[in-house]
């Protein structure tokens, strides 16, 4: 399960550095552009990638689809390369969510069958054991 976390952490750090270096300090409270759109929610000033911390945060709101059309429209607003910052975020919606959770989950999925065949193979060996006694 490691090395699988390990992927995920992998996709996230280099998200996270592009997302500090192209986003760093565009999202903060009092930002005129994020406060004038009425579509973004309050407090959404703390996704943002200020900092490694914060970037991880926002990266993980984003892999499990929380609010992700909220996020992405407010680095729409406030970056100045408009709705190219889309890409972005899709290129990290298809690296953590279609293959990072995938392999995550399909893992889950191998582990549990691999447990339950070894269950059903000491049911068998027990089962063998009565009949020879």
């Amino acid at each position: 399960m490691g090395q699988v976390a390990g992927i995920l952490f992998v996709i996230f750090y280099i998200f996270g550095q592009f997302g500090n270096y192209f986003f760093g300090g565009l999202n903060y409270k009092g930002n005129v552009k994020v406060g004038n759109d009425p579509g973004v929610p309050q407090f959404y000033n703390l996704m943002n990638f200020n900092d490694f911390i914060s970037s991880f945060i926002t990266l993980f709101a984003l892999m499990i689809v929380n609010n992700w059309l909220d996020i992405v429209e407010v680095y729409v607003d406030v970056s100045p390369w408009g709705k190219n910052v889309r890409w972005f975020f899709f290129f990290f919606y298809y690296f953590s969510v279609i293959i990072g959770v995938n392999i995550v989950v399909a893992f889950s999925i191998d582990m549990y069958d691999s447990v339950a065949r070894l269950d059903q193979e000491r049911q068998n060996t027990v089962e063998l054991l009565r009949q020879e006694l």
